[in-house]
């Protein structure tokens, strides 16, 4: 391999440069960040479905309360309809 490399100045320039490794390292890095991306995505995804449906199920089982009608009877005379009277003293 010696006797190659000696024998030929383009190889040998090809096998000194180092011009390229530290887009080689970037793209190594690069690749294992998006490699964790992805466990962390699947290992969280399965709890976060579960936890929507229990929330969905809890939900959908809540009864709202109607306090859109309202009377005009002497029980809420006197009141702007948010509880507080609109007397400013």
């Amino acid at each position: 391999m010696e006797h190659f490399l000696n024998q030929n100045p383009i190889v040998r320039r090809f096998f000194e440069d180092e011009s390229g490794a530290v887009t080689v390292d970037f793209v190594v890095l690069t690749g294992a960040i998006v490699g964790l991306g992805i466990a962390v995505l699947g290992s969280v995804s399965g709890g976060t479905v579960t936890l929507a449906g229990e929330v969905s199920s809890s939900l959908s089982t809540m009864e709202i309360a109607d306090y859109s009608t309202t009377t005009s009877s002497g029980s809420n005379s006197g009141s702007n309809g948010s509880g507080h009277d609109d007397d400013d003293d």
